[in-house]
């Protein structure tokens, strides 16, 4: 609900750290003989005693007397009315007040006309709680669309006919969930509708953008998760992973908990349905991943955790603890072991094995690097001597090396000169 009244507004934006740097923008504009009033998500934070993280300006003046007015504006959107004012720290970005056209590619218009009516820019806008404006000359909001009473009521509710808006703008299927569980509102009952009916358009965008706005959904732990899969669009992008509302109850308990990297996110939300049937939805999962342009280095953690927790586990039933420690000892392996405890919890099982090995693994440590000893002897050494290994030199390594750290043997000779102890009935 609103948290303040919009008399209270001035009061909040003079403790905005950039506040002071815009005021000369404002005054510019309006000197100039052009209106210019604080538009989208920044007025709504404030209704909502949130301090805005950016700000958004939108004014009665062209395209062509904006660029004349601030020459060191950044014309990356220019030809969506959009000029970017680069400032100490942060930038701010100012819009003419514009009506648009048919979109032509599921995200831009064709073309955009400029106009001196606020009313026409608001009636283009997304959702209405984004299109309220605040003059900051008149200390006056306007909102034609009803924002203020959306704002109240906690509701997410599109501009006019929501199967409109997402046909215009597909990425506004992600955005509406985004929205929902950033502001924790629930969505209006014909926007919800027109969202399920057009998720499958998010296939016809970007999948950079895509990928981006998902990750800002995850970043809404339970309720963006909730919300990706009420609305279908889990489905629609994981089409091979079903039954998804069976993991719900994991999933809300899970993310509730959940540390806020990227692929920890992911690997938490993909978990409980790679692991009914690994191998192929491990390979199906990652290739999804790949098809939204996620990064390798993004896509080596991700498949880190999620090999991870099944790894580990099958190493402690088989006893293998070197290689659970090793585990720990990657880079992420604290992560990882706070994923497979997290797991543990909720599925509602013991922790001791988990809790040894971490004792364990922290016994064995190196004390000056703060990681395992590196092994003295590998598979090259072994042949070198003319044993016959064969498919057992993984295992031997194992022996060799669990050895080496429960000893604490510092060189290669002692641990040479013990071989034939460690693995005599290999030979």
């Amino acid at each position: 609900m609103v948290h303040i009244k919009p008399q209270q507004i001035p009061q909040l934006l003079g403790k905005h750290p950039h506040w002071a740097k815009i005021q000369p923008i404002l005054k510019k504009l309006s000197s100039n003989g052009f209106s210019v009033w604080l538009v989208g998500g920044s007025v709504r934070d404030l209704l909502l005693g949130k301090m805005p993280k950016d700000f958004d300006l939108v004014t009665a003046a062209s395209v062509k007397d904006m660029f004349e007015l601030f020459p060191e504006a950044l014309e990356v959107g220019k030809s969506f009315g959009i000029a970017i004012l680069p400032l100490e720290g942060f930038q701010v970005e100012i819009a003419t007040l514009r009506k648009e056209g048919a979109y032509q590619d599921g995200r831009h218009p064709q073309k955009i006309e400029h106009t001196n009516d606020p009313r026409e820019d608001a009636l283009r806008r997304d959702f209405t709680v984004n299109a309220l404006f605040w003059d900051p000359f008149k200390m006056e909001l306007l909102d034609f669309v009803g924002g203020l009473r959306d704002l109240q009521k906690k509701v997410l509710k599109t501009v006019g006919d929501p199967l409109v808006r997402f046909q215009e703008d597909h990425l506004r299927v992600l955005r509406a969930i985004r929205f929902a569980a950033q502001l924790d509102f629930e969505i209006e009952p014909q926007t919800r509708k027109a969202i399920e009916q057009t998720a499958p358009l998010i296939l016809k965008i970007s999948k950079e953008r895509v990928f981006q706005e998902l990750n800002k959904i995850l970043h809404f732990k339970s309720r963006g998760i909730y919300e990706l899969m009420s609305c279908s669009l889990f489905q629609v992008l994981f089409p091979f992973l079903k039954g998804t509302e069976a993991y719900w109850p994991f999933l809300k308990k899970a993310f509730h908990k959940a540390l806020e990297r990227e692929s920890f996110l992911w690997a938490l939300f993909l978990l409980p349905h790679v692991l009914q049937d690994f191998e192929e939805r491990f390979s199906m999962s990652k290739k999804s991943l790949k098809e939204l342009r996620c990064s390798n280095a993004f896509l080596r953690e991700w498949s880190f955790f999620v090999k991870g927790v099944k790894e580990l586990e099958e190493f402690l039933q088989a006893e293998r603890y070197v290689k659970a420690v090793q585990l720990l000892d990657e880079p992420l392996g604290k992560e990882l072991l706070y994923l497979a405890r997290l797991k543990r919890s909720i599925d509602g099982l013991e922790q001791k094995d988990l809790d040894s090995l971490e004792r364990y693994y922290l016994s064995l440590l190196d004390k000056q690097t703060g990681h395992l000893p590196k092994p003295l002897i590998n598979g090259h050494d072994l042949k070198k001597m003319g044993t016959v290994i064969g498919p057992r030199m993984s295992f031997l390594l194992e022996q060799i090396y669990e050895y080496q750290l429960q000893n604490q043997i510092k060189d290669k000779d002692t641990l040479l000169d013990n071989l034939e102890e460690i693995v005599k009935e290999e030979f």
